[in-house]
């Protein structure tokens, strides 16, 4: 049953991702695939807020579900 599932995934192709704003991070694979948990952590006022609401707007922009958890 598992191998039938796993080749039914390999014969669909990848994944479709979400792009993010910055063409370099999309080039790398980092953009995010609908339904995934990102997780944006680094030291306080380097601007994790602003990157992922402008990652959030593109995915709204794309029809992808967005919910932003602020931890303060």
């Amino acid at each position: 049953m598992c191998l039938t599932l796993l080749d039914a995934q390999m014969q669909a192709g990848p994944t479709p991702t979400v792009p993010t704003p910055f063409g370099e991070a999309n080039r790398l694979s980092l953009a995010g695939c609908s339904g995934e948990l990102i997780y944006l952590g680094a030291r306080p006022g380097v601007g994790k807020t602003a990157l992922g609401l402008e990652c959030a707007r593109r995915a709204a922009k794309y029809g992808v579900g967005v919910l932003i958890v602020s931890v303060k």
